[in-house]
């Protein structure tokens, strides 16, 4: 009779644990992650901007520059293609160096009530991705990565070349 106890105890014990693991794995797998994959193919004719004093560098296709300002407490480094052509919302990258904190950022991000919010991986750093939409329906998305306790913010409208752009995004020191 206590052998059958036992035997009983053992298999409550273990659907308890398969349960439990069950529940965690979705839990956990419930968290995307997009980690932005470089297409070599894509990218091969691209020149690619470095900027040592910051410590990153990108590529960018032919046909569009970038331009570096430096104003207050940020830098900008803007990618833009060309606005003579008929969609107004041409492609554009802007990454500021903020002096605020990483969190602090985060949390005015949320503030704005973004449509969607990603995990998400550029330059080999966890980051925090928010997509929000215009009222012409086109797409726009801020990256939010930490650095030393601060934030970098990473601002582009959302699909076309900034995919593979921002795929070839990387620290250097």
């Amino acid at each position: 009779m206590q052998k059958r106890a036992l035997i009983i105890i053992g298999v409550i014990v273990l659907i308890v644990i398969a349960i439990g693991g069950t529940f965690l794995y979705l839990q956990k797998s419930q968290i995307p992650l997009v980690n932005v994959q470089n297409s070599n193919t894509q990218t091969a004719d691209w020149k690619t901007y470095t900027n040592a004093e910051y410590g990153f560098e990108f590529k960018y296709p032919p046909g569009y520059e970038v331009t570096d300002l430096e104003k207050k407490d940020f830098f900008i480094v803007r990618a833009a293609g060309d606005v003579s052509r008929e969609n107004p919302a041409y492609p554009y990258l802007t990454i500021e160096f903020l002096s605020e904190s990483y969190l602090k950022v985060l949390e005015v991000e949320q503030q704005k009530s973004p449509q969607e919010i990603n995990n998400i991986v550029i330059g080999n750093v966890s980051s925090k991705e928010f997509l929000y939409s215009s009222e012409m329906g086109n797409t726009f998305q801020e990256i939010i990565i930490p650095k030393n306790n601060q934030a970098i913010r990473i601002s582009s409208s959302k699909g076309g070349l900034l995919d593979p752009l921002l795929s070839t995004f990387k620290f250097i020191k």
